[in-house]
């Protein structure tokens, strides 16, 4: 495996004299040998674990996951197209992912890390695939997204896809190829798969609640209102023991929903946490949607319009 054994040593090097260290203080705090340190500062020896570990305790930082980090000549590149392309995801921000696409096949003639190299390839497959849905192009899209598996998981089929476990990566990929199915009117393999994606995450990841969401607006839609309250409250719990809560507030708009649909009187609560939730994050124009909605939709004698911050534990 390569390292960028030079990246690491100079950031090595700052981390110890930001806390005003010097080689030989390091090397007597934790008997490793003053040599051994240089070299590693030098980027001429790969360090073994037991030293990183030890050295983390000095240095007051992850010696070790930073060490990896270095397993790219510039992991920080790749991060920040990572982040800006989750960021477009996030906003639905199709058009313009080209940029992303153009880094990552630039980062893919530089990477020789094996992992990354494969990595880097299943991300531009799959940032294609996105950057297809503004011209509804859905037998393309496919096919890349298909493409993408195929990397890891070569004998995939959408047939056979039950057969194999996914890492997160190829669980987001899995849930697109789910989108397309949809869009192409095949509601219940929609359903399937993505019910299928909720059985390879853990509560704990990320997108466990993000697939709940899916689920239970899909539910509602088809009119299934009790499966659509079941998987917005699954997904609802699981942003609470993460203490993530950036778009619980769809979670509980959904909720209030289907709640409203079965006479259930808690739809009022639900709702109002969704505003509550819009404003603390501001979200103003969702909860502006939402209000809307709400109030042409619901027929009661609750206007929501006006509710805010303060009035949600009425």
């Amino acid at each position: 495996m390569s390292y960028n054994l030079e990246g690491f040593g100079e950031e090595l090097k700052s981390i110890r004299k930001e806390l005003g260290y010097t080689q030989g203080y390091i090397s007597q705090k934790l008997n490793i040998h003053a040599d051994t340190l240089r070299k590693i500062e030098g980027g001429k020896v790969i360090p073994k674990i037991e030293t990183l570990d030890y050295l983390s305790t000095v240095l007051k930082a992850d010696i070790s996951t930073l060490f990896l980090n270095f397993r790219l000549d510039d992991y920080s590149l790749l991060n920040d197209v990572m982040r800006s392309l989750e960021d477009k995801l996030d906003k639905f921000d199709y058009g313009s992912i080209s940029s992303e696409i153009e880094m990552l096949n630039k980062l893919s003639s530089m990477i020789k890390n094996p992992y990354y190299k494969v990595l880097v390839k299943q991300l531009t497959l799959f940032a294609s695939g996105i950057s297809l849905s503004v011209k509804h192009d859905f037998k393309d899209r496919q096919e890349k997204y298909i493409e993408a598996l195929k990397l890891t998981t070569p004998e995939f089929k959408l047939s056979n896809h039950t057969k194999f476990a996914y890492s997160l990566m190829e669980v987001r990929i899995l849930m697109n190829i789910a989108f397309v199915r949809n869009d192409m009117g095949y509601k219940d393999e929609y359903l399937s798969l993505m019910e299928f994606c909720l059985t390879q995450v853990k509560q704990r990841d990320n997108l466990y609640p993000i697939i709940c969401h899916n689920l239970a607006t899909s539910y509602y839609r088809n009119k299934m209102y009790k499966e659509a309250l079941k998987y917005a409250q699954i997904g609802i719990e699981a942003y609470k023991k993460s203490r993530v809560f950036d778009q619980m507030h769809s979670l509980y708009y959904i909720k209030g929903l289907a709640e409203y649909r079965l006479e259930d009187n808690e739809y009022i609560r639900s709702i109002k946490m969704a505003i509550y939730l819009c404003e603390a994050y501001g979200l103003h124009y969702v909860k502006k949607m939402m209000t809307s909605k709400c109030n042409k939709f619901l027929d009661s004698q609750h206007d929501f319009k006006n509710y805010c911050l303060f009035q949600v534990d009425e």
